[in-house]
């Protein structure tokens, strides 16, 4: 505003008289909420004529196609706490209704086949494991976009926790930050994972 407006003293008073007026639209860091949807639609009610008519029409029609509704966020948490036992069960034929025919990462692991999925989890387990789990912590962070030919993406951020018993030395507990990708019919195509913590034995 300096720039344009010399005069400290105007510069205050208009900075004071903007804190009364209400803004047309407020985005924050949860943008894309039913809050934000009704806030949209009331512009949009109010203000039939307005300035901004042509871009709250855009962000309703964005809004509609790229917020995640309720289905989708269990389906997706459905999806990941299955895969997560069958990876914990090295349960081969469960883990890969799981995932894409070849996933663009898995682990450490790019454009990896189903074949490389489950070589990758045979490898995670040595003999002396008796037991294994992972918990995920229901703290999902889910996007969703669609492509200008209609395809659904999911890209999903969250926490697991690995536990393990196991007979010998080694790992019991793992705590990991995960992200992962989904289609539109929830297969998984992208999954990799980054240790935060553990403990051994």
């Amino acid at each position: 505003m300096k720039s344009y407006i010399a005069d400290s003293k105007m510069r205050a008073r208009i900075r004071s008289a903007a804190q009364s007026i209400d803004p047309v639209l407020s985005i924050g860091k949860n943008a894309l909420t039913p809050e934000f949807t009704h806030s949209v639609e009331e512009y949009m009610e109010k203000h039939p004529d307005g300035r901004y008519i042509s871009e709250a029409g855009i962000a309703q029609s964005t809004l509609a196609t790229t917020l995640v509704d309720e289905a989708e966020r269990s389906g997706i948490a459905e999806v990941l706490t299955d895969f997560y036992r069958a990876f914990a069960n090295s349960d081969e034929a469960t883990l890969c209704t799981y995932i894409t025919p070849t996933m663009s990462q898995f682990l450490s692991k790019k454009n990896a086949t189903k074949a490389d999925v489950v070589e990758l989890v045979k490898r995670t387990y040595s003999e002396d494991i008796e037991n294994c789990s992972f918990v995920l912590n229901n703290d999902y962070e889910i996007t969703k976009s669609v492509s200008n030919d209609g395809k659904v993406t999911f890209k999903v951020s969250f926490s697991v926790d690995q536990h393990i018993q196991r007979s010998g030395e080694g790992k019991t507990f793992g705590s990991y930050t995960a992200n992962a990708t989904l289609t539109g019919d929830l297969k998984i195509s992208s999954l990799t994972m980054k240790e935060v913590s553990r403990q051994n034995q």
